[in-house]
């Protein structure tokens, strides 16, 4: 019973917004940091070779390109949610799979 009380905690955590898939750390080091850091430099680099006049241009092309993202990730995100529930459900409710065991 503490199995299903656990999940019916996260399914109303989800519900209420307790829990944020966006707000994540990462470790120091790993791939995710270093290409943050990556990013971070390039975003320099072309705010110096675009001069102050244009930064604001491209300040909100970062910011376009970054919900853009943000709203794929996010159908990705509920697409596979969909998805793995109805893998879920076949497998629950597939009468005719055969199977090694006795029913």
């Amino acid at each position: 019973m503490e199995t299903i009380e656990r999940e019916e905690n996260v399914i109303r955590n989800i519900y209420e917004g307790n829990i944020d898939f966006a707000n994540r750390t990462f470790e120091k080091g790993s791939e995710y940091a270093e290409n943050i850091h990556e990013f971070c430099r390039l975003e320099e680099e072309v705010y110096q070779l675009l001069g102050e006049h244009n930064k604001a241009k491209a300040e909100e092309l970062i910011s376009s390109i970054l919900s853009l993202e943000s709203l794929v990730e996010c159908d990705s995100f509920a697409e596979g949610f969909k998805m793995g529930t109805r893998m879920l459900m076949a497998a629950l409710y597939d009468v005719n799979a055969k199977s090694i065991y006795k029913k």
